[in-house]
Formats: structure tokens, C-alpha cells, sequence
């Protein structure tokens, strides 16, 4: 994976956490965009603060993917509750 799309990933507004996957099966949890630290010039190599307060150094070419996590949305406010069903017994 190239680093500028795991840059983005960290500058993007509204940040959304995302899941580092690498090549041998370990997953990387990034929560913050300030867990990531990527050295200037030419480098495949960066710094990811896990959750637990480990320091991961990766190698870019080992990311596979970014899995980010879709956000869930509440109930709808407003309405009766019932999603368009008629009300239970027959109010």
C-alpha cells in the first residue's frame, strides 16, 4: 500500500478509525489520526501508537488493506417507532 493513502486516511474530516491488515494476518488498530507517525522523504516505514500503548513500526508494503468500520446509526427520531408496520394489538 502506498503511504499517501494511509496519510489520507489519517488527515481525513471527520477522522474514521480504521484497521491497518497486513500481509501475515496481524490487524493494526489505528483510533487516533496522531497514533500514526510518518517520517518525511523517501520511506516505506511508519509508526502506529496502539491502543495498549505499543509502538508498531510497518512496513507500507506489507498493508493489504484499510478496513474502516461503518458507522451504525441510532433509531430515526421522530415517528411512532413501528418502521411503517401497523402498531401491535391493533391500536
Amino acid at each position: 500500500m502506498l503511504l499517501k493513502q494511509i496519510r489520507e486516511a489519517c488527515e481525513a474530516r471527520p477522522f474514521r478509525r480504521f484497521t491497518l491488515c497486513l500481509a501475515n494476518g496481524q490487524r493494526v488498530e489505528v483510533t487516533h489520526p496522531g497514533d500514526v507517525f510518518i517520517p518525511r522523504g523517501p520511506t516505506r516505514d511508519f509508526i502506529v501508537v496502539t491502543p495498549d500503548g505499543l509502538f508498531r513500526f510497518v512496513d507500507a508494503l506489507l498493508v493489504s488493506t484499510l478496513e474502516f468500520r461503518v458507522r451504525r446509526r441510532g433509531p430515526r427520531r421522530g415517528g411512532n417507532g413501528t418502521n411503517g408496520r401497523p402498531p401491535k394489538g391493533g391500536g
